[in-house]
């Protein structure tokens, strides 16, 4: 090579380097990702409740979430038949549970926790709060207008469809045993779908379905259930039947938990329903997804975290989690505040949300 082509070749070089170095130089460096390989992948069972509920829709929302944002840990969403189940399978075996999550109302982890109602003889789990994910209220419904409280349906001889015996706050667990202590009602134990289906085709006088209420105070409306939207989209006159006093409420509250606040008397205002006409006087129970005591620190740090950081997502899974804000999945009630995860609470701490 002659002398003069290799000054060209030095000189082209030289200006390759002056246009490429400045414009590397200006571009801010990549974002670090965490190698696959970093650390081991963690897979953990989400059991959550029957398909198509909101408590499956957020175990799956999360699945898809921990696949699309975090490097190791993997969230499978598992139907069963409601957080009693759950909880009743999961004292069969605690060890063979250790690093799952579970779905349980604030009524179930009461009885749980003391061995009482659906969970006497069961072997009592000492469960840690990651995150909440709503205040569910029962709601009862009928065509007929004479009936309009859980005393007439008494008086009057009526039958009631709800969810099945092992269910939480719509059926058996809670809801149902409230009717049977508070006035004497022997409700039928079915499934939500099949209580909407009776009420429907004429087969029972009333049937219960279920909404999701936002937080005390704010004007959003209330997330509606599939069998109570079916049952106002029916095309008939639909009436709204009323739980009783507050006191009613309280004292079952006490006799059955042995506390005033688990499922605490709650208003749903008028019109805050179409059809709603006054306002119903009811309950609620929240519910959260809790995992052992002995979960690893570092993963309900991460579980939580992940959900923190991703609110924003959740509705486009389902409308229920349009509610979703670090203040809304964050505890509120001291039952479930007492038995937060160490892990949830630096989560919650280190994303600036946590209420003292």
């Amino acid at each position: 090579m002659t002398r003069k082509k290799v000054l060209m070749l030095l000189g082209s070089v030289c200006l390759a380097l002056m246009l490429v170095v400045p414009a590397i130089a200006g571009c801010p460096a990549p974002t670090p990702t965490l190698s696959p390989t970093s650390h081991p992948r963690v897979e953990v069972a989400m059991y959550t409740s029957p398909l198509g509920s909101s408590a499956y829709q957020l175990g799956l929302a999360m699945e898809a979430i921990s696949r699309k944002f975090h490097p190791w840990l993997r969230i499978y969403a598992v139907e069963t038949l409601g957080g009693s189940a759950s909880m009743k399978m999961l004292s069969s075996d605690p060890l063979k549970w250790e690093i799952d999550v579970s779905f349980n109302g604030a009524g179930e982890t009461s009885l749980e926790r003391q061995g009482l109602g659906a969970f006497e003889g069961f072997q009592t789990l000492d469960r840690r709060v990651l995150v909440k994910y709503c205040d569910a209220m029962p709601i009862l419904l009928t065509f007929d207008p004479d009936i309009k409280s859980l005393a007439d349906v008494r008086d009057k001889g009526k039958s009631l469809a709800m969810g099945t015996r092992e269910q939480g706050i719509y059926g058996g667990v809670m809801a149902g045993n409230y009717m049977e202590y508070t006035f004497g009602i022997e409700p039928q134990y079915l499934d939500l779908s099949v209580a909407k289906n009776a009420l429907l085709d004429g087969l029972a006088d009333v049937a219960l379905a279920g909404a999701i209420l936002p937080e005390k105070g704010s004007d959003m409306p209330p997330s509606l259930t599939a069998p109570l939207i079916e049952i106002l989209s029916s095309g008939r006159t639909v009436y709204f039947v009323d739980w009783g006093t507050p006191e009613q409420i309280v004292d079952w509250n006490k006799s059955y938990f042995t506390a005033e606040s688990v499922c605490p008397p709650r208003v749903l205002p008028a019109g805050a329903i179409e059809g709603l006409t006054k306002d119903l006087q009811g309950f609620t129970s929240a519910s959260c997804f809790s995992a052992m005591k002995d979960f690893p620190e570092e993963l309900a740090y991460e579980f939580t975290k992940l959900c923190v950081e991703h609110l924003d997502l959740f509705p486009e899974y389902h409308a229920l989690f349009k509610f979703f804000t670090p203040q809304y999945i964050q505890p509120s009630e001291p039952f479930f505040r007492e038995l937060m995860h160490p892990g949830a609470v630096r989560a919650f701490k280190e994303a600036g949300f946590w209420k003292e």
